[in-house]
């Protein structure tokens, strides 16, 4: 079996030298994510394990207020 890697959509930085792409897969307990950004020159991927048992994270971020309390 092979592991299925979903394109997860991601907005693009600032600048016009650097941009990304993640990926996420469905394994037991959450996703594995694996980033890949490229600046100036292909750099190497970094990868995490989000936890989340009834994979229920759609692949956006979370609305967070403008200003946080300090």
């Amino acid at each position: 079996m092979a592991m299925k890697w979903d394109k997860v959509q991601i907005a693009d930085p600032k600048h016009e030298f650097a941009h990304g792409m993640v990926y996420r897969a469905k394994v037991p307990g959450g996703w594995l994510i694996t980033v890949f950004w490229f600046i100036g020159n292909p750099g190497g991927p970094a990868i995490c394990f989000y936890p989340d048992p009834e994979h229920t994270w759609d692949g956006g971020t979370l609305d967070m207020p403008e200003h946080l309390p300090t």
